[in-house]
């Protein structure tokens, strides 16, 4: 896996539809976040770029760390970052790593299951939007 400071953008491949990134609210996440922003904002083109804020339990504080990373890109950087939701801090998947299991197969119905599975069912959406738009260019 590489850090935002690793990735060039001949390493991005050109049929990727979209970039989303996960961070966390702590200071240093945020701010290489952003550098990878950067980085794909040169080498992604028009492709959309959305933010997943994991481990922050409270929605607040999540949204605002998606709207100060928006706000910085929209004026630096001239573009925006969709919000694609966020993992709530979660017991359940500390226990799960302990017991090598992945949480979201025993801990489906706990917060974090559930919000795995609203990005999931959001970006499945996207997908097949995306797939359909093509089939019409076609």
């Amino acid at each position: 896996q590489k850090t935002a400071y690793e990735i060039r953008p001949r390493d991005w491949s050109s049929d990727v539809c979209s970039s989303d990134l996960v961070t966390t609210a702590d200071a240093y996440s945020v701010m290489d976040t952003y550098a990878t922003i950067k980085l794909l904002a040169d080498a992604a083109g028009v492709r959309p770029i959305s933010l997943l804020v994991n481990q922050q339990s409270d929605l607040t504080q999540a949204v605002d760390v998606h709207r100060r990373l928006d706000q910085s890109c929209r004026r630096f950087l001239g573009r925006s970052v969709e919000w694609l939701g966020h993992i709530p801090q979660d017991a359940a998947v500390t226990e799960s790593a302990r017991q090598t299991t992945p949480f979201a197969i025993q801990s489906r119905h706990l917060p974090a299951g559930l919000a795995i599975e609203q990005v999931a069912m959001r970006l499945l959406g996207t997908w097949q939007e995306n797939k359909a738009r093509d089939q019409r260019a076609a």
